[in-house]
């Protein structure tokens, strides 16, 4: 847990005043800060069972922080890894700061490029299903018109004809659009079930 003293802390010493400064002194940390003030405040803190309070904690850490290499078990709470992570971005070489925005950037811009293509694709997915939507109404809707011209020509050939056989009914309900208004035309000349057989067998 704790480093040796030859090498360069991971983490920046808070009990500097240039270390204290990077990381309560800025806008980004203010959380930090007000979480530190808030257990420094009371008069006084406890520990029960061996256990250490938030207060310890910050104590701790505020000693010891540029020994560790690794936040300890115990202090995992969102607040010291953010404060571990901060501590350990202010202690960076120009160099390393350089190369870790560089890594950030990199990364935001790949993120952003896979969040597009994940829109893109939703987007053209929903495109391409309203577009089979769309498609398949037009569909329905022209076979139902087609229905519908058959069904009125079986009447009309009902009221002229008298009742059709079945087997000219199910001929009627397969004819094309083309040949529907051909045999509409030829309903005049119609005067027998005999000669609507005639015009089946003529086509």
């Amino acid at each position: 847990m704790f480093g040796r003293r030859l090498r360069q802390e991971k983490y920046i010493n808070p009990l500097t005043d240039f270390g204290f400064k990077r990381l309560f002194g800025t806008e980004p940390n203010k959380a930090l800060l007000i979480d530190f003030l808030n257990v420094i405040l009371p008069a006084h803190h406890t520990i029960s069972d061996l256990s250490y309070s938030h207060f310890d904690k910050w104590l701790f850490l505020l000693r010891h922080l540029p020994d560790l290499d690794d936040p300890p078990k115990g202090l995992q709470e969102e607040t010291f890894r953010q404060l571990f992570e901060v501590a350990e971005l202010a202690n960076f070489s120009p160099e390393e700061k350089d190369a870790y925005e560089n890594s950030l950037k990199y990364y935001r811009d790949l993120k952003n490029v896979v969040d597009t293509s994940r829109e893109e694709g939703r987007e053209e997915g929903r495109e391409e299903g309203l577009e089979e939507g769309r498609e398949q109404g037009r569909e329905e809707e022209r076979l139902r018109n087609l229905q519908k011209q058959r069904s009125l020509l079986l009447r009309q050939l009902t009221k002229k004809l008298g009742d059709l056989p079945d087997a000219l009914t199910s001929r009627v309900n397969q004819l094309t659009p083309l040949s529907l208004d051909s045999l509409a035309e030829a309903l005049f000349e119609l005067t027998t079930i005999e000669d609507l057989k005639d015009w089946f067998n003529q086509g």
